[in-house]
């Protein structure tokens, strides 16, 4: 956790808001990042943003470890996300890999552009449960504790989400 955002005491009143826009401001590009990763639409991006920043604001007081705020903030993200997933435009976007025929080297480019093109479009075909633990532990680099605490998961089933997206890639990446 950076230095700067770790607090001895609690911040009260008008302390709290301003710590919460800093952090906010600072990370601002993270955020989108993870909202796009999930929703693969920027202008949804940024709407569920601005939802989780406003959410966020409306509970700031109820934040009990000031040191956590990520994970909070992350928690709130997610669920806009997983709100926003859940309507009907994300249901018919998602293509089906046909899990019947195996990749061929003719899928595959040999420069790294391509691969990563490859790469998402994969991970975007992974069910959204397995598409956000892929992105908050490989793309965000959190622990499998925190990414437990911010998705309301057992510990298990966030490993057992995990090793079956983890899985799922293989079988089509390599």
């Amino acid at each position: 956790m950076e230095e700067s955002l770790m607090v001895k005491e609690p911040p009260v009143g008008k302390n709290i808001k301003k710590m919460f826009e800093k952090n906010f401001t600072e990370k601002k590009h993270v955020y989108i990042k993870v909202a796009y990763s999930i929703l693969y639409d920027e202008e949804d991006a940024k709407d569920v943003l601005q939802e989780a920043y406003c959410e966020a604001l409306k509970h700031i007081k109820d934040l009990r470890d000031y040191n956590s705020f990520d994970i909070w903030f992350y928690k709130i993200l997610i669920n806009k996300c997983k709100q926003m997933y859940k309507k009907a435009k994300y249901r018919t976007k998602q293509l089906p890999i046909d899990e019947s025929t195996p990749p061929t080297d003719a899928m595959f480019s040999k420069t790294r552009i391509d691969e990563k093109i490859i790469l998402k479009d994969i991970i975007f075909n992974l069910s959204n449960e397995h598409r956000e633990i892929i992105i908050l532990k490989y793309f965000q680099g959190f622990s499998l504790k925190e990414i437990s605490e911010i998705t309301d998961l057992p510990l298990g089933t966030v490993k057992s989400r995990l090793f079956y997206a983890v899985e799922k890639i293989r079988k089509y990446y390599l």
